[in-house]
């Protein structure tokens, strides 16, 4: 079984196990959730069937699940807070695993993209970011589903500005990978 198998399955048990602990722990309504972690298991599962050929180094393998660990630590609560809104500095938390999954995710692309033979010559880079931003886009889209027919009163309020601060975390996330890639070379 390849590395990308063995992690995906990981995943998909993370993904069901440790997000109902979370918040049922906080005595939290988990509906939302609910539709957000099945969206995501069914992506993981074409994920899993499209691309369980690759061949991804455990680097970045191990830093794509400190992302997924990043993500669910974020719905703890820490001192009454959720970790998710905690500033670090002038960044908060939810910023943070944005941009750490978006830097992750244009080398996992990056990869991805070079053993399927694609070259994308000088429009490497873009490319590059706007699947990366599409990658997060349709992860927020996933959670907005859920909390749409959850709490629709919620995103009528401030979840739609959060969403939006969100793709830009990924998107500033997806530059930082770009000037990594410039300055330090290519790695896989």
């Amino acid at each position: 079984m390849s590395k990308l198998k063995i992690f995906i399955l990981l995943n998909a048990v993370i993904y069901i196990l440790l997000p109902f602990w979370t918040y049922q722990t906080r005595g939290v309504d988990i509906v939302d959730r609910v539709a957000f972690i099945s969206i995501i298991i069914v992506v993981s599962f074409v994920i899993y069937w499209k691309l369980g050929r690759l061949e991804i180094s455990w680097p970045i393998l191990i830093a794509l699940q400190v992302g997924v660990i990043m993500h669910f630590t974020g719905g703890m609560i820490l001192n009454g807070t959720r970790v998710y809104d905690l500033q670090l500095g002038l960044i908060r938390y939810d910023k943070l695993v944005h941009f750490w999954n978006a830097l992750v995710g244009f080398f996992f692309w990056r990869l991805a993209f070079k053993q399927w033979k694609i070259d994308l010559g000088k429009m490497e880079i873009p490319i590059l970011i706007l699947v990366v931003l599409g990658c997060g886009a349709v992860l927020e889209i996933a959670e907005y589903i859920g909390l749409f027919f959850v709490k629709p009163l919620a995103i009528k309020q401030d979840l739609y500005n959060n969403n939006m601060q969100d793709l830009v975390a990924n998107l500033l996330g997806g530059f930082a990978a770009a000037i990594v890639e410039k300055v330090k070379g290519k790695f896989n």
